[in-house]
């Protein structure tokens, strides 16, 4: 069955996830690297919330099979390090309780040199704004070659082709990623800031930023506005299908300042990788979008140039908006499915 056509999407706690590819013992070995050289900086954390995010691969914002295996690592050795790292469950009440009330995070990027891969880490101090310890490890690609852990996900180009078209014409472009990672990762906000003419946030059952969800996991999503408008929120999937879950859906003035949970839910299935969620937000009903219905979920027959300029290019027609101007906001976020 088409993962599209799946009703429920993706919810286990990290503690519950069973099935997943087992860490190689240099994996194991890097995360234990890099949690014992961030753990200098470690009497500083004691008693305050540490978050930890997932490794992305260069500037992308984009996690594999390798940034998930690095991840489940590291939650096991850098408490050993003295780091504890507060568990990030896939629950969306949970998620909308704990908004920006992490005091660090540790984050990193990585990318290929020659044979190997670098690793980049940084345990950030999120109040000071500032990075409190570096790590840089390797490991060979070979070795994860060998044991079929790829550090780049699947559909890699289709995705960076789609999220290229998705901010190529917004009011200020997100920059292309550089050949080389930063060398001091930095966090990305939560809540991802929105660019136009207001404020719109966007969240899924495992919070902001760049996530991974694995096969049979559900996912849950919530968006939120500061005034009253209208919102379009399309999902992106890895294969380059439209998925079109908000289709003018009226934000209330009892709405601003909320958290409002979207109804649908999906279940993680094939096919994986990279995936875009692009909320979009005006004080104007959008014009239509042409979509046809399959199993429940209605589907966009449109380019993604196309849906672009239908949302953000139209022109009022009822005049009836605050000071007779017409105002819009959006905001997108990627996430990463992959199989256990």
């Amino acid at each position: 069955m088409h993962k599209k056509y799946l009703i429920s999407l993706f919810i286990l706690l990290l503690s519950n996830i069973v099935g997943l590819s087992a860490q190689s013992a240099e994996t194991i070995e890097l995360a234990k690297n890099i949690a014992e050289i961030l753990a200098k900086k470690a009497s500083i954390t004691k008693g305050k919330s540490v978050r930890l995010d997932y490794f992305t691969l260069d500037d992308t914002r984009m996690g594999s099979m390798f940034s998930r295996d690095l991840y489940l690592a590291l939650i096991l050795q850098l408490p050993k390090a003295g780091i504890t790292v507060r568990e990030n469950p896939n629950n969306l009440t949970e998620q909308k309780a704990f908004v920006s009330k992490d005091a660090f995070v540790v984050c990193g990027n990585f990318t290929e040199q020659g044979s190997n891969i670098q690793i980049n880490a940084v345990l950030y101090d999120l109040s000071a704004k500032k990075p409190l310890a570096k790590a840089k490890a390797t490991i060979v690609t070979a070795i994860l070659t060998q044991q079929k852990t790829p550090w780049k996900p699947d559909f890699f180009e289709k995705a960076k082709n789609t999220r290229n078209l998705i901010v190529e014409d917004e009011a200020t472009p997100e920059p292309k990623p550089s050949p080389d990672p930063k060398p001091v990762p930095e966090p990305t906000p939560e809540p991802e800031p929105s660019k136009g003419d207001f404020a719109l946030e966007l969240m899924t059952s495992k919070g902001f930023g760049h996530q991974i969800f694995n096969e049979g996991e559900r996912m849950q999503i919530a968006v939120k506005t500061d005034r009253p408008c209208f919102l379009r929120l399309v999902y992106h999937a890895a294969d380059g299908q439209k998925v079109l879950l908000l289709e003018n859906e009226p934000m209330k003035t009892s709405d601003q300042g909320n958290y409002i949970t979207v109804p649908q839910e999906f279940e993680c299935a094939a096919p994986f990788g990279v995936e875009t969620l692009q909320l979009f937000a005006c004080t104007e009903v959008f014009p239509p979008l042409r979509t046809h219905k399959d199993n429940g979920f209605i589907f966009i027959d449109e380019e993604v140039t196309a849906v672009n300029a239908k949302t953000r290019s139209f022109k009022p027609v009822t005049g009836n908006n605050k000071n007779g101007k017409l105002e819009r906001s959006e905001v997108s976020m990627q996430v990463t499915t992959m199989k256990r």
